[in-house]
């Protein structure tokens, strides 16, 4: 949505960020997004927020986590 789009958008920009991996359920939207900020910053993976397991796993591997989902959607 807005929200993930505008904190991607400011994130990329910084020096001091390296990637910033973007999950969706449609991978597809990501790609988009990418191709619209033009970025290989940006890193697609396709996700399924309901799948605990591959959200940690994905969650553990980053310095930073943001959630942009609806808030009953939120990982524990």
């Amino acid at each position: 949505g807005k929200m993930g789009h505008a904190l991607v958008f400011d994130l990329i920009r910084s020096p001091k960020v390296e990637q910033v991996v973007v999950a969706d359920r449609e991978v597809a939207r990501v790609e988009h997004l990418r191709h619209t900020l033009i970025d290989e910053k940006i890193i697609p993976v396709e996700l399924d927020a309901t799948d605990e397991q591959f959200v940690g796993e994905l969650m553990q591997k980053a310095d930073v986590t943001v959630s942009c989902l609806p808030f009953h959607k939120n990982y524990d």
